[in-house]
């Protein structure tokens, strides 16, 4: 009786009132994959990762995992981080996880689990969702499936996982859904050198050095179209002219302007036009080969990229904990202004890097990132 009340229930909320489980609708593409939802460890599925590759696994076993909300399934791939947890056995069938951040790859314009195709295992051709330790927790056994916010934050970031610490961060395990950090340090904003053609390492510069360069570059430029824009024009002007029909050789160029030919009415608005499209061509012609010798000389300019380090330290920073590095890529003239030593910022998706810097943890963010 109980398995045809729960069946009549499921009928009556997914078939008559049309409502979708969380994976449904993220299957469907309907609902991002990031958001945070809680899915139990149906089954996990395992095979040896190859000879070549167990060296630089921290798990010498490869696993697959069968997630489900109570309704669907979804095949997910964990990384290596928490293939690690499941040899351990802290991750195993019928726990719950909690998954913020994660991606769905595969079926781009959506796929849904009712299909007769669709079978969340290995070997099918079905949508895998990659799960990562950053946005990874265990979740209570009592925990409803499904998705979940966060009541601890305002509705932008309650779809993402707080992470408490920067002890909490496992570098090489995905982007830090959300955190937030004490502003430690503010360095100077810095450029990193654009790349050459002459296997020169790029430098790291200041943003005076910047300026100077760019004005050093422009000159060089300006030198270089002095001495060669004469002759570019002569060239295009012959080569546009050449091509032109057989009326503007007769009259123009004999003649020099529209005024002075015998002209019928028809025939003059065929030069008008050709006369104006000419000196477009001529234009553009221009351009393109003043691009070409800027570029046979490397005088094509390749802006350097700038950059801001900043030291951030726990929400609640004391001395002797834990810091990370934050690098902001190309940051925003708001978020310059938002960093201040002292302050508690709240930064979301933040990339980690696998090796640290001056033996701290690397933090990446760019001019998208929230804050």
């Amino acid at each position: 009786d109980k398995v045809l009340l729960h069946l009549e229930a499921r009928f009556r909320k997914e078939i008559k009132e049309g409502k979708r489980s969380a994976i449904r609708k993220v299957l469907n593409r309907d609902v991002s994959s990031k958001k945070m939802m809680i899915l139990c460890i149906a089954r996990i599925f395992k095979r040896r990762a190859p000879q070549d590759d167990q060296r630089t696994l921290i798990s010498k076993t490869v696993y697959s995992l069968e997630l489900t909300d109570g309704w669907y399934s979804v095949l997910a791939k964990p990384d290596h981080f928490l293939s690690s947890k499941i040899d351990e056995g802290l991750l195993c069938e019928g726990g719950k996880l909690l998954v913020s951040n994660s991606d769905l790859c595969g079926s781009e314009d959506g796929i849904d689990p009712l299909d007769e195709c669709y079978d969340a295992s290995p070997g099918n051709n079905v949508p895998i969702l990659y799960i990562y330790a950053n946005g990874t927790r265990l979740a209570h056994w009592r925990a409803k499936l499904g998705f979940t916010i966060a009541t601890d934050c305002n509705v932008s970031w309650s779809h993402s996982l707080a992470l408490r610490r920067i002890e909490h961060i496992v570098a090489g395990g995905g982007n830090v859904p959300c955190i937030d950090l004490r502003v430690l340090e503010k360095q100077d904003l810095q450029y990193l050198e654009a790349g050459t053609d002459h296997g020169r390492p790029r430098r790291v510069i200041s943003e005076e050095e910047e300026i100077d360069r760019r004005c050093l570059f422009e000159k060089k430029q300006v030198t270089l179209v002095e001495r060669y824009q004469s002759e570019i024009e002569a060239e295009c002007v012959k080569e546009v002219d050449d091509d032109a029909p057989d009326l503007w050789r007769r009259h123009v160029m004999k003649y020099g302007d529209l005024e002075a030919c015998n002209l019928t009415l028809e025939e003059r608005n065929k030069l008008e036009a050709f006369t104006q499209k000419r000196q477009e061509i001529l234009r553009r012609r221009v351009r393109e080969e003043i691009e070409a010798k800027l570029e046979e000389h490397d005088l094509v300019f390749q802006p350097s990229k700038p950059f801001l380090r900043v030291l951030v330290g726990n929400r609640n920073h004391e001395s002797g904990d834990t810091s990370a590095y934050v690098t902001i890529w190309e940051p925003t003239k708001e978020q310059l202004d938002k960093i201040h030593p002292g302050r508690i910022i709240r930064m979301g998706n933040l990339g980690v890097k696998d090796n640290k810097f001056q033996g701290l943890l690397q933090l990446s963010a760019n001019s998208r990132t929230p804050m």
